[in-house]
């Protein structure tokens, strides 16, 4: 019964996955262009910084200020006052901030609260899915027992009166462990955890650029940790939580392998 249900609810998940447009397909072709530009664009960038001394009208002046420079910490007073300006931040924020039609104030608060709301949910889906496998193993055992009893013989009186007792406890059984409830409550903020996470999962492609990718999860923990047989990877500490079920795609865990990135 806990297989078939375990089912029902992958199924009531993966409509929850689609409550947003998948990034992956538009992430990848973006983190690997964005790699090009880091590795194969630096002399382009660079490349204005350099200039040859024959054409250099001053160059004992400019041989002093360099050395001046290597000399004095790069937010010194000097700097200050004896480097030009290349940009006016000022100008540049409300550029941006005309671009996107809000202040970044604005866009960090809603990101800081979007975290929040993430990880809160995070939470509540730990919980939730812990109540729901203790009850689902709770009926089971009831199940279980149930099936145990001899069968009764209907022609004696006192068979119906345990049958009705038996029917009772049951329905009591139902009522008190709100498996429905909690099998909703599940599902909700499931929904909610796969809307936020497509949120937070470019911010974290976009600063993800060196080193070992980080767990989808908790948005902070690198990942070591892969689920076998779907194959989805989380930090240790999410990769242990989770010890039924994958986080995505809801598939039964059967082990863990550790993984590592060099």
């Amino acid at each position: 019964m806990r297989s078939d249900i375990h089912m029902i609810l992958e199924h009531h998940t993966n409509a929850a996955s689609s409550i947003v447009n998948e990034e992956r397909d538009y992430l990848r072709p973006w983190r690997r262009k964005f790699r090009d530009i880091l590795v194969t664009k630096n002399e382009d960038m660079l490349g204005f910084l350099e200039k040859p001394l024959v054409e250099w009208p001053a160059e004992t002046r400019h041989s002093d200020f360099f050395r001046t420079i290597r000399s004095l910490p790069a937010g010194s007073e000097w700097m200050r006052t004896h480097v030009t300006e290349i940009v006016n931040t000022d100008t540049v924020l409300s550029e941006i901030e005309s671009d996107l039609g809000c202040s970044l104030k604005s866009v960090r608060s809603n990101i800081h609260s979007i975290m929040e709301k993430y990880l809160s949910t995070v939470r509540t889906l730990f919980e939730h899915n812990e109540k729901l496998d203790t009850n689902l193993q709770k009926l089971e055992d009831l199940h279980k027992r149930l099936s145990e009893l001899p069968n009764m013989d209907p022609t004696i009186r006192s068979s119906a009166q345990l049958e009705q007792s038996i029917l009772a406890y049951i329905d009591d059984c139902y009522k008190s462990w709100g498996i429905q409830q909690e099998y909703e409550a599940f599902c909700k903020t499931y929904a909610e955890f796969t809307a936020y996470r497509s949120i937070l999962l470019p911010l974290q492609a976009a600063a993800d650029t060196r080193g070992s990718p980080v767990c989808t999860i908790c948005t902070t923990e690198r990942i070591t940790i892969a689920l076998n047989p779907c194959g989805h990877v989380f930090c240790n500490s999410c990769g242990q939580k989770q010890r039924n079920q994958c986080y995505i795609c809801r598939c039964s865990v059967s082990n863990r392998l550790r993984i590592y990135f060099s």
